[in-house]
């Protein structure tokens, strides 16, 4: 690339002088004088104007040694200008436009000392000065199934809010201390939040595109002033706590919370007060936010209140204040609510796929008692929840309502939520029951009808239960549907069972009786 030289006003002097002129064909003389010599075909030297690196590349004809450059005071001035000559044997010379005036549109003519057809060309105008004022708007975030092309636009958008620009023009930046310039749409998002950082935008260069078919000419021009820009400091995320033993989310004063749905939308809820809310509290505030409701033909708010806490959800936290302004987010992940369930026979099950046997619970004269292997439970005591210890009974409990326990450990990993599910357990009080009191006598030949008394698991009585009936001694009494008959005298057992379900939930429980078998009287 050749700059202006230190002689090229002595050069043009001498151009306008005609010293040079000698030794041009007399017809490549009046072709600068715009005619061409009988027969002889004018030609053109070529020049392209590249606004990127703000440069002129000519490219000499057939015979050319020297192509000028000759800068002249307005449009299609027939007043000689200043002149600059370069040489080119070895072809296409490239010269710095630099030294010319980039405030103002530009005039030049170019041609060869053999090709003397001037070409005449204008040099665009630098754009005006822009006004940068770094002032952070509310960031784009992706979403999950956003396309990166509609998301860098949204990027696009959102910066050159920020950055107050207004014109339709691309712009581009650098470090205060860099080199390499870099589209406005590369500008890394985190860049625009350090406290401290200064920036160098500026609008970027336009190229000269030929009109394609059908379409306008680009005119092209180059790169606007550089402006430095202070870019100002965000407010740190805030810190976000979540308190797994009361299931809460602690939230600081001017807090805004949302929830980034699937297309990277997100709008914020005033939470000015700050505290703890309960997840399910904000997903509902959110629900509602997005215009879910509940109505007879559909629970379109509580499906996806459920949602979330049997998935979990990403909050996305941020402080607003008049005079700090918007803060960075703070991106807070929900966990799941784990869920569990009552087999009815004993076991409690969850886990990720809900069949895996996470406790094991009885009922005795001691009352209830629970064992687990990790996690655990607690039990509603009145309106509070107390702590369950594994393997030690709950004196005097024929029922218990339970949750699991939320996990509090340094390691945020094995942290986990209450369970939203609550399970209530209770003793099995199936039972069966011979209730005939006192001593119980027959007579040999005669019958004795014994009365039942059956409940379900609930204590409920059973109507028309299925028994069986057996006797320790048919040579002494029979027993049929719960009529005893004497056949000999002496002592029985009469056993009476009940079976409630089926498979492996199947119960049987049992009562019995002894009775005395008196012989009958001689005739």
């Amino acid at each position: 690339m050749l700059k202006k030289k230190f002689f090229a006003k002595a050069m043009a002097f001498a151009m306008a002088a005609g010293l040079l002129a000698a030794a041009a064909p007399v017809g490549a003389v009046r072709a600068a004088e715009g005619g061409t010599t009988e027969g002889t075909e004018a030609v053109k030297v070529e020049g392209d104007i590249d606004y990127t690196n703000y440069t002129l590349t000519i490219t000499p004809k057939t015979g050319d040694n020297y192509v000028f450059l000759e800068v002249l005071k307005k449009e299609g001035d027939t007043k000689p200008g200043t002149i600059y000559p370069y040489p080119c044997k070895d072809g296409a010379v490239t010269i710095d436009l630099s030294f010319l005036k980039a405030a103002k549109p530009s005039y030049i003519r170019i041609w060869g000392d053999k090709n003397t057809e001037k070409v005449n060309k204008t040099v665009n105008a630098q754009p005006p000065k822009s006004k940068f004022k770094y002032t952070p708007k509310e960031a784009p975030v992706k979403g999950a199934d956003e396309a990166d092309d509609a998301f860098a636009e949204k990027l696009l958008k959102y910066y050159k809010e920020s950055f107050g620009i207004t014109g339709t023009g691309n712009y581009e930046f650098k470090p205060l201390y860099g080199r390499a310039w870099n589209d406005l749409a590369d500008l890394d998002l985190a860049t625009a939040k350090v406290a401290g950082t200064t920036l160098v935008m500026r609008e970027a260069a336009v190229e000269n595109k030929a009109a394609a078919e059908g379409e306008a000419v680009v005119a092209g021009a180059p790169a606007g002033a550089e402006v430095k820009v202070k870019v100002s400091a965000m407010p740190k995320a805030p810190k976000v706590t979540i308190d797994y033993a009361k299931d809460t989310i602690k939230l600081p004063k001017k807090a805004q919370y949302g929830i980034i749905d699937a297309n990277g939308d997100l709008k914020y809820i005033d939470c000015a007060a700050g505290g703890a809310i309960a997840p399910s509290k904000i997903l509902e505030e959110v629900g509602k936010a997005a215009g879910l409701t509940d109505t007879e033909s559909s629970k379109a708010l509580t499906e996806y209140v459920d949602a979330g806490i049997d998935k979990g959800f990403t909050l996305v936290v941020r402080t607003k204040d008049d005079k700090k302004g918007v803060s960075l987010p703070a991106f807070v992940t929900v966990k799941a609510h784990p869920t569990f369930t009552d087999d009815e026979a004993g076991k409690l099950l969850g886990g990720a796929d809900g069949t895996a046997e996470i406790a094991t619970y009885k009922f005795d004269d001691a009352g209830a008692t629970l064992t687990f292997s990790a996690g655990g439970f607690e039990y509603k005591n009145g309106e509070k929840w107390a702590k369950v210890t594994s393997g030690k009974a709950i004196k005097g409990k024929t029922s218990l309502t339970l949750r699991i326990a939320g996990v509090k450990d340094k390691d945020e990993t094995k942290c986990s939520l209450p369970s939203v599910t609550e399970v209530t357990i209770a003793k099995d009080m199936t039972a069966v029951e011979i209730t005939n009191t006192g001593d119980l006598k027959v007579e040999a030949g005669k019958t004795l009808a014994l009365t039942v008394k059956v409940t379900d698991k609930k204590g409920e009585a059973v109507a028309n239960p299925t028994l069986t009936w057996t006797s320790s001694a048919e040579a002494k009494a029979t027993v049929a549907n719960g009529t005893v008959t004497g056949v000999a005298a002496g002592k029985v057992t009469i056993t009476v069972s009940y079976t409630a379900g089926e498979g492996d939930k199947a119960v049987t429980v049992t009562d019995k009786v002894e009775i005395e078998v008196t012989a009958a009287p001689a005739a």
